[in-house]
C-alpha cells in the first residue's frame, strides 16, 4: 500500500511540474485561438519576432477578425443572393446588379486586408515586414474567400482534415 502511495504522488507531482513547465512557458506567449496558433508561431519564427511584436501582431489579427467575419457574411449572402437569382430566372439586368455587388464585396475584403496587412508589416522590424509585403500581398490578390484567412492567408481549415469553415 505504502508503494502505491508513493507512486500516486510521485505522478501527481511529475504532473504539477509538467503542468507548470507549461503554463510558465506559455504564459510569455500571447493567448491566440487554435486555428491561428499554428500561423503565430510560423510568423515568430519566419520574421524573428519579440515578444512584444508577436503579442501585437496577435492582437491586431484578433481585432481585425471581427472585420474579416463581416466581409464574410456580406460575401456569402451576395454570393447566395446571385445564385437564387441565377436558380430563379432574373432578368439580365438584375443578374447584373447582383454580380456588381459581389464584385463590391470582393473588393471591399480585399481592401480593408490590404490594410490589415500592412498594419501587421509595420509592427515587425523594417526588413522582416518588407519581405512579409513582398510575400502576403501577392496572396491578398488570389484569395478566393473559401474561408477566413490565417495570418498567412492561407484558407483556415478544420484541423480534423474536413472542409474550410466559414
Amino acid at each position: 500500500m505504502a508503494q502505491t502511495s508513493k507512486a500516486v504522488v510521485l505522478v501527481v507531482m511529475l504532473a504539477a511540474i509538467a503542468g507548470g513547465f507549461t503554463y510558465g512557458w506559455m504564459k510569455g506567449k500571447p493567448e491566440t485561438a487554435p486555428e491561428s496558433f499554428e500561423a503565430v508561431s510560423w510568423m515568430a519564427r519566419e520574421f524573428d519576432l519579440t515578444a512584444e511584436q508577436l503579442a501585437q501582431v496577435e492582437r491586431m489579427h484578433a481585432a481585425y477578425r471581427a472585420v474579416c467575419d463581416e466581409h464574410c457574411r456580406v460575401i456569402m449572402e451576395s454570393r447566395t443572393q446571385l445564385a437564387q437569382l441565377r436558380e430563379r430566372g432574373a432578368s439580365a439586368e438584375v443578374l447584373e446588379d447582383a454580380e456588381a455587388s459581389v464584385v463590391a464585396a470582393d473588393l471591399n475584403c480585399r481592401a480593408d486586408l490590404r490594410e490589415h496587412v500592412r498594419a501587421v508589416a509595420a509592427a515587425m522590424n523594417g526588413d522582416a515586414g518588407e519581405r512579409y509585403l513582398a510575400m502576403i500581398m501577392p496572396k491578398v490578390a488570389e484569395f478566393d474567400h473559401s474561408a477566413a484567412p490565417d495570418l498567412q492567408l492561407n484558407p483556415n481549415h478544420d484541423p480534423d482534415g474536413g472542409e474550410p469553415h466559414h
